[in-house]
């Protein structure tokens, strides 16, 4: 954040459309569920929570770095100086740390911002995700960030914008904004759940009688009857008297429609979030096929998506124009697969099997040392050596 421009934001031709956006976050966003929906509060929904931490949590997991394209392939640059960056961002807080709360915005709120400083020569040195609001301004067809707390507003050159889906370039929207009613009816259902059960899961039945009673009798009746069968005594044998009789109500919440309804609510959860249900732990209609062919869709079709945001926008801003022909800065998928080691050695084994990786390489791969000779590669054909090897073995 060394670099501001010497404008007040009151001279700026255009603020970004949702000035408001921290004001109805904080505030609360009426919707016609009558629940109060915000960042906060959508952390209740188990669902939600569980969509937004895997998101940013299987992000800020994975390796990055910077990769250099050559002639034999594409090869990480361990020693490069924005690869240690981005593994280290900030005294103040760890790699995962600093992607998952990166991450973790841009689900909930549609942007995933960080500021980058730089030292006397402009090289950057650092990354910090802001603790005050920041939107984006333009003056005099320059893009520029106003941030709470900062008098001038910074280049774009110094802030990493990571923008969410949406119609404005500028600024992504905000999920939960977008989405306030179908969170709104999980949270009303959450509400109305827990006052269900807290009641005991139904209205039980009625005390009847022929007697005329005042409000006063009817609050004395009450109040005595909670404390006598009520709470741990709920099941025990009632004694009337004074011609009251008890008369039971049929009532379950399947008969509400209440399991259903939140059933169906962590199915909404799962498409604005684009989780496959076996991954919020709906388990309803999963099998080891389906899991399987899921697990690739949450791949390809949503964790791509935010790396391939956060990618372009990384390389763009840390990677110099000198370098960026040759340069990228890339996310390893392959660390998805240290969980799963069946689907880790299918993969090496294809690869050996024609002969695109050799025992080396897939030691390497593995964190395992290397041994004398694992650098040969090998085709099916009585696993003979190919290329030069073949060649001194015919010799």
């Amino acid at each position: 954040m060394s670099r501001v421009l010497g404008v007040r934001e009151s001279r700026s031709s255009l603020e970004n459309p949702n000035t408001n956006l921290v004001q109805w976050l904080n505030s609360g966003n009426s919707n016609k569920s009558g629940a109060s929906v915000t960042s906060d509060s959508t952390d209740s929904i188990s669902a939600a929570w569980r969509a937004t931490s895997l998101i940013s949590g299987t992000v800020a997991s994975l390796p990055i770095g910077v990769y250099r394209h050559l002639d034999s392939g594409r090869s990480f640059v361990k020693d490069d100086p924005i690869t240690f960056l981005l593994n280290n961002p900030s005294p103040l807080y760890s790699k995962f740390v600093f992607w998952e709360r990166l991450l973790l915005n841009l689900c909930k709120q549609g942007n995933g911002i960080a500021f980058i400083k730089r030292d006397e020569m402009s090289n950057p040195v650092g990354l910090e995700l802001p603790t005050t609001p920041v939107k984006p301004i333009i003056f005099q067809n320059t893009l520029m960030y106003k941030v709470d707390g900062i008098e001038l507003p910074l280049f774009a050159d110094d802030v990493i914008h990571v923008v969410g889906f949406g119609d404005n370039p500028l600024w992504g929207k905000n999920v939960i904004q977008v989405h306030a009613e179908n969170l709104g009816i999980s949270l009303a259902s959450n509400d109305f759940a827990a006052t269900y059960f807290g009641n005991g899961g139904q209205i039980s039945g009625v005390l009847q009688s022929d007697l005329k009673l005042n409000q006063e009798q009817k609050n004395a009746i009450a109040t005595d009857w909670k404390r006598k069968y009520g709470g741990d005594n709920r099941n025990s044998t009632a004694v009337l008297d004074l011609g009251f009789k008890y008369v039971p109500i049929g009532s379950r919440p399947q008969e509400s429609q209440l399991i259903e309804a939140r059933k169906f609510q962590v199915e909404e959860v799962a498409r604005i979030w684009g989780i496959p249900l076996h991954l919020l732990f709906s388990l309803d209609r999963a099998t080891f096929n389906n899991i399987e062919v899921m697990n690739a869709v949450w791949v390809q079709h949503t964790l791509t998506l935010y790396l391939e945001r956060i990618e372009s926008e990384l390389k763009r801003k840390l990677i110099s124009k000198a370098d960026s022909a040759d340069k990228d800065i890339m996310f390893d998928l392959d660390g998805l697969k240290r969980g799963d080691m069946s689907a880790r050695a299918a993969f090496y084994n294809q690869l050996f099997q024609i002969s695109s990786i050799s025992p080396n390489e897939i030691r390497k791969a593995e964190g395992l040392p290397t041994y004398e000779g694992g650098d040969v590669y090998y085709r099916p054909l009585n696993m003979e050596g190919i290329g030069e090897n073949k060649n001194e073995k015919d010799e």
